[in-house]
């Protein structure tokens, strides 16, 4: 009689292992990528955004710029950055420069394939284009 208890409790736990691992979140998402692969829609980072050659990207002189604005902020109170006075407009000259530098590029890439982060912030609440003027 044990036995044949043991035998139905394994034959149950694994047929509820294999239903559990063939409904699971992961396999519903893996079974709607392939779907999606073999639709021909893009799955993957480089499906969306493909490489982009040394010689078109912009983005190494919008990170410098970004980073020279910080620096030039950094020189000033909250107050008086927004203000554009000549100081501040003379601090911010250097990463206006490198920005005007890097528009001559048609690509910039600012999230990093890798994990989709931003190198920048994009809460424009606390960051350092806040402050900008609009165009």
């Amino acid at each position: 009689m044990i036995l044949v208890f043991a035998i139905v409790f394994v034959v149950v736990l694994g047929w509820l292992m294999w239903h559990e691992r063939v409904s699971s979140p992961m396999a519903q998402l893996e079974r709607e990528l392939e779907r999606l692969r073999k639709a021909g829609e893009p799955t993957r980072w480089e499906d969306i955004a493909p490489p982009v050659p040394k010689h078109l990207d912009g983005t190494p002189l919008l990170l410098k710029a970004i980073e020279q604005l910080g620096t030039a902020e950094q020189k000033f109170p909250p107050d008086v950055w927004v203000t554009y006075n000549d100081q501040v407009l003379e601090a911010a000259r250097p990463a206006l420069k490198t920005f005007h530098q890097a528009l001559a590029y048609p690509h910039w890439r600012v999230v990093d394939p890798t994990n989709f982060s931003p190198k920048v912030d994009g809460n424009l609440s606390s960051n350092i284009f806040a402050s900008l003027p609009a165009f």
